[in-house]
Parts: C-alpha cells; sequence; structure tokens
C-alpha cells in the first residue's frame, strides 16, 4: 500500500475484518509520504484508511494498493 500528497502529509492504516490495526505509518524514507509493506495473513475483508497526520491535511492523494 502506498499512499502520496502533494498537499498535506499522509497517514495509512491498515484493519482486518474484526477492527484490529494490523498495520500503521507516518512517513517513509524521509519524505511524508506512507506505505504499508506486509503480506496479509488470511483471505478475508480489510479496510485501507487513507489520512492525513493532521486535522490541517487536506488536498488531493494517491493510494496505491498492490
Amino acid at each position: 500500500l502506498g499512499l502520496s500528497s502533494p498537499e498535506f502529509d499522509t497517514y495509512l492504516l491498515l484493519i482486518d475484518e474484526s477492527g484490529n490495526r494490523l498495520a500503521e505509518n507516518d512517513d517513509v524514507a524521509g519524505s511524508t509520504d506512507s506505505e504499508i509493506v506486509m503480506t496479509l495473513p488470511q483471505t478475508g475483508t480489510y479496510r485501507v484508511i487513507a489520512n492525513a497526520y493532521d486535522a490541517a491535511g487536506r488536498g488531493r492523494y494517491r493510494l496505491v494498493i498492490r
């Protein structure tokens, strides 16, 4: 998962179908973009939350799921 924006500091969360946080990321490799790299533990429904690090973060963003 990758979340990037030229307009705000991104924050990314991955949640399983029971509501448990599997992973989260604020900044990756010296940038304000976010990234989660993992193998999902099982087949099921997962939720990706694309957010801003702070309440002022608004604007265009790009979410990539592979």
